[in-house]
């Protein structure tokens, strides 16, 4: 929590009824109209327009339930969503000094233990804020307007600058594969092995095995530094039908993150395959980094995204993994464009990483400077 015992004597540290009247949301769906009327607010912000409004004015908005850490600054007429709280200020606060000190509730303190994070109106209204003079409080919010502003600049510019680098990242790949070898489906490289029919039970005992799934396989090799466990039944059940990966294998995402591949290492211990994804066994001399490579490619991005079902769960039958186009150059070739692809793509990675994690480090000061503004932790131009 906030560092509320050392805040500046001549504040007040109130419950946040004291400023702020909490209410609910509401359906939206009968108001609803395609365009005119008013926003209508959800946790990331407007995305439906309302023939009515809940309330006119400035007004913090919190989550109620699912995305229960992102307070909205509002203002005007809106219609709020029946998972969002909005609030009715006192005269006694500023609106956006009220806003910066919601961004420093501990939501995760207060949000029921649940599938779905929910926060209850009596937390809210009685968790403990500091209430300078609204003097202050403007002094405060311009500072951190100012502040705040700078440091969401230098990031929207850092993610930019990682599009960018994507961009030159795939335009790298796809150079490198232009070649004028034959394209052949996929199922004459490697053997998909579809295990979706079998549901791993999931443990946490000294008998448990690694399950690989979406998380595992979001980069060049499988990652299982912080998978889920399971059985070792369920283990050797893939074993003894020749589904256990193995040095050597590719694992395919074929729901939700469709297309991304990632390598089993020779170092990799015996591990087991979740539903989301399919193993790739190559067949004959292909190169498996080449593989990987080739999978990546906007050729086959393409037709991912033409054969993929569904909206908001993505997902692609295995018929359609089988046939997916790679392009098959000599193996020396292959190697060939493994070399460059790890070389040039390797200090694209670097720089990527680098603008990840000044990204990173803004967002903790951001939020470090917050804190410390609305507790009275630094001195702020014009507050005495």
């Amino acid at each position: 929590m906030a560092p509320l015992a050392n805040v500046p004597p001549h504040w007040k540290i109130v419950q946040t009824r004291r400023v702020a009247t909490v209410r609910n949301g509401a359906d939206y769906r009968p108001v609803e109209v395609p365009d005119g009327g008013y926003p209508v607010y959800g946790s990331g912000g407007e995305f439906r327009r309302s023939a009515k409004y809940l309330f006119d004015g400035e007004s913090v908005l919190f989550g109620r339930k699912g995305t229960v850490d992102r307070p909205l600054l509002v203002s005007g007429r809106f219609w709020t969503v029946d998972t969002m709280f909005y609030t009715e200020l006192q005269s006694t606060a500023e609106a956006r000094f009220f806003y910066y000190v919601a961004l420093t509730v501990p939501f995760a303190y207060y949000a029921t233990n649940t599938a779905v994070p929910s926060m209850t109106q009596n937390d809210l209204s009685s968790h403990p804020i500091p209430l300078p003079p609204l003097d202050e409080q403007r002094a405060i919010a311009d500072y951190l307007d100012r502040e705040t502003a700078q440091i969401d600049t230098l990031i929207a510019e850092q993610q930019r600058l990682i599009e960018l680098l994507h961009e030159r990242r795939q335009s790298a790949v796809d150079s490198a594969l232009q070649t004028e070898a034959p394209v052949v489906p996929l199922r004459r490289l490697a053997e998909v092995v579809d295990c979706a029919h079998v549901t791993a039970a999931f443990v946490d005992d000294d008998t448990r095995f690694p399950v690989a799934s979406i998380r595992e396989c979001q980069g060049r090799v499988v990652d299982l530094s912080a998978c889920r466990y399971t059985t070792r039944l369920f283990f050797e059940l893939l074993r003894n039908g020749g589904r256990a990966p193995r040095s050597g294998d590719l694992l395919f995402v074929r729901n939700v993150s469709v297309g991304l591949v990632s390598e089993v290492h020779e170092g990799h211990p015996e591990f087991a395959l979740g539903q989301e994804t399919v193993l790739l066994r190559r067949i004959g001399d292909t190169a498996p980094t080449y593989l990987r490579w080739a999978l990546t490619s906007s050729l086959v991005q393409a037709e991912l995204e033409r054969a993929m079902i569904g909206s908001t769960f993505r997902r692609i039958n295995v018929s359609q993994i089988r046939a997916l186009p790679v392009p098959l150059p000599p193996l020396d070739e292959q190697r060939r464009i493994v070399a460059e692809l790890d070389e040039v793509t390797a200090k694209i990675d670097t720089l990527i990483a680098e603008a990840e994690r000044f990204i990173e480090l803004s967002k903790e000061r951001r939020s470090a400077l917050i804190t410390a503004a609305v507790t009275g932790q630094i001195e702020i131009p014009g507050v005495a």
